[in-house]
């Protein structure tokens, strides 16, 4: 399918059902007439500090938000929402120039073609959501009175896939998972058991960016590599250090973790969906918490790929105690404004549950 406005019936969200199982599809004329509450199709008209303002356009042809999913709270907790991303045939610029402040040399840019589309979680996945699925809550922001709605962290990619088979991607590329581990707990609750996975990095890429090719898919990269700046560029966009992610934002300090067990959403991370969203109606996808991604770590070349699943464990990149990583993308709120940048990458041991680090899900279009 093409993301046409002439496709009434194109299904753009899918809405599932952590409690009674089932799936929802949401198609284009349902949103346009209004079944959903608002949307919205001039991205500019969301907010300010788009690039050159009113003059900004975004390069998505045709955008179709729906902004009414930040309005309530089931879409956060009981319910998991998707967002279709029309990929199929698309081949983007993958990494970032050397002229972008905050460039690493692991970020090469290269062309990268997908050639299937996909669905991809329009919020992080959240406290909650975890909770209702594996019934404990890790995190390190924990306070009760405003955890449900926030990203779940302190999650390892065993916790989410499952060791033995769940760690095998990209040997093994067929989605399976541990049936224990939180993929595979959420895919037996659901009706015809989906194959909900992690992104891959390129999925991940080439959905945060909307087909924008600055580093903040408002159009703006970032002016200078100060670490302590605070750009209103980005502001809109993300919780990062000095956007609400710090606690002392003149003496740089995050929270304690004592702190953080009574920290409102003010500080540390934010409520899901409290930013703007791109083009597609994808939230906090720069900032918040670093979101795992399937594939392990590995520099970038120039050389052209085609959905990349990035190298096998082998190949990856290894610590100095000889420990492979795997890759999560986006940036977090304690980091600073330069590392919430659409080809920002971090790393780390896939069994580490690391304080910052959560996930969004992704349902590859296989037919």
């Amino acid at each position: 399918m093409t993301d046409s406005p002439a496709n009434m019936s194109e299904v753009l969200y899918k809405i599932y059902d952590l409690e009674g199982g089932g799936c929802t599809d949401v198609t284009r004329a349902d949103l346009l007439n209004g079944k959903y509450g608002t949307i919205e199709t001039n991205y500019t008209a969301l907010g300010k500090c788009f690039k050159a303002d009113s003059n900004y356009t975004t390069p998505v042809d045709d955008v179709i938000i729906w902004t009414g999913v930040t309005n309530s709270e089931e879409y956060a907790t009981t319910k998991l929402v998707l967002r279709k991303i029309p990929a199929a045939g698309q081949t983007f610029t993958m990494g970032s120039p050397e002229s972008e402040n905050g460039h690493n040399a692991n970020e090469t840019q290269h062309n990268v073609t997908l050639t299937k589309d996909f669905y991809i979680g329009v919020f992080e996945v959240t406290q909650y959501q975890y909770w209702k699925i594996k019934g404990s809550w890790p995190s390190y922001y924990s306070f009760a009175d405003c955890r449900n709605s926030r990203p779940v962290e302190k999650v390892s990619y065993n916790d989410i896939r499952g060791s033995g088979i769940g760690a095998t991607w990209p040997t093994n590329d067929t989605h399976e998972v541990l049936g224990t581990s939180f993929l595979g707990k959420l895919r037996a609750r659901l009706s015809d058991a989906p194959k909900l996975d992690l992104p891959t990095e390129a999925q991940w890429e080439y959905a945060c960016r909307a087909k924008q090719s600055a580093a903040w898919y408002n159009g703006y990269s970032p002016a200078d590599k100060n670490a302590y700046s605070t750009p209103a560029n980005l502001n809109v966009l993300g919780r990062y250090n000095m956007n609400g992610g710090y606690v002392d934002k003149t003496n740089h300090k995050a929270a304690t973790a004592e702190q953080a067990l009574t920290l409102g959403t003010t500080n540390g991370t934010a409520r899901v969906g409290s930013y703007l969203p791109n083009a597609w109606g994808l939230y906090d996808m720069l900032g918040n918490v670093w979101e795992d991604c399937l594939d392990w770590y590995i520099a970038f070349t120039e050389s052209p790929e085609t959905d990349p699943k990035g190298p096998t464990q082998a190949d990856a990149y290894k610590t100095s105690q000889g420990y492979a990583q795997r890759i999560a993308r986006g940036g977090c709120c304690i980091y600073t404004h330069y590392q919430a940048r659409a080809a920002s990458r971090d790393k780390d041991t896939w069994s580490t549950a690391t304080t910052y680090r959560g996930f969004r899900l992704c349902l590859t279009v296989e037919e």
